[in-house]
């Protein structure tokens, strides 16, 4: 895999984790940057705020750096899995509910980490098999 890639997804990683700490810790920020509320303080809200965005997110930034540090593209199709996921719910979203202007800044976000998960898993392939060739 380039250097270029490596730190794109190094930093894609970092930030992932940081932006997953913080929605952990204070899912307010969750609550404004996804629309997504909480009403009345509501525990079971802010308990799936924290478990199952913030998770998802944490889940992804891990497997974002042990793809990076394990060198092994199966985490990469991991995150791609679950971005795809994500994506497809955005699209259903559309369909369903309409579109709105960061929704679809979202869903661009969505793909391109898709493609850039591919692109680290082809590269990564590519290299393991031609170092392979070399024996």
């Amino acid at each position: 895999m380039n250097k270029a890639l490596q730190i794109i997804i190094g930093i894609l990683a970092a930030l992932t984790l940081l932006q997953a700490l913080w929605m952990a810790f204070d899912p307010q920020v969750t609550q404004d940057a996804m629309g997504i509320e909480a009403t009345n303080g509501n525990l079971l809200g802010l308990s799936s705020l924290r478990a199952d965005v913030a998770g998802l997110f944490l889940g992804m930034g891990v497997m974002l750096a042990l793809g990076l540090w394990q060198r092994n593209s199966t985490w990469f199709l991991a995150v791609a899995l679950l971005m795809g996921t994500i994506a497809f719910g955005r699209l259903v979203g559309f369909v369903a509910d309409g579109v709105t202007g960061m929704a679809v800044t979202n869903f661009v976000i969505e793909i391109v980490v898709i493609g850039l998960m591919w692109l680290a898993h082809r590269q990564l392939t590519e290299g393991a098999a031609a170092a392979e060739g070399a024996d």
